[in-house]
């Protein structure tokens, strides 16, 4: 199935056996293959950049946060030293 999601609806074939006439075939959307493997995929409409902002922007509290500062592998022994002086 991966490599079939990236072809066009249609695709042209050679067929080098009867002449080399040109044979048209459709090739089925990557909704209605993903549908027939048994992945359920959302509707574009449902799934756009402002409902997931929306629904990212009621879940988080943006106005108060913290800056938490990570140790560093490098810096390990600097941040010791430095409570012991």
């Amino acid at each position: 199935m991966g490599s079939h999601l990236y072809y066009f609806v249609s695709v042209v074939l050679l067929d080098y056996h009867v002449l080399q006439i040109y044979k048209y075939r459709k090739v089925s959307s990557v909704r209605d293959e993903a549908k027939h493997e048994g992945l359920n995929l959302r509707k574009p409409e449902e799934l756009t950049l402002e409902s997931q902002y929306e629904k990212l922007k009621n879940q988080l509290d943006i106005d108060h946060w913290e800056n938490k500062r990570i140790e560093r592998p490098w810096e390990e022994g600097v941040e010791k030293n430095a409570e012991k002086s």
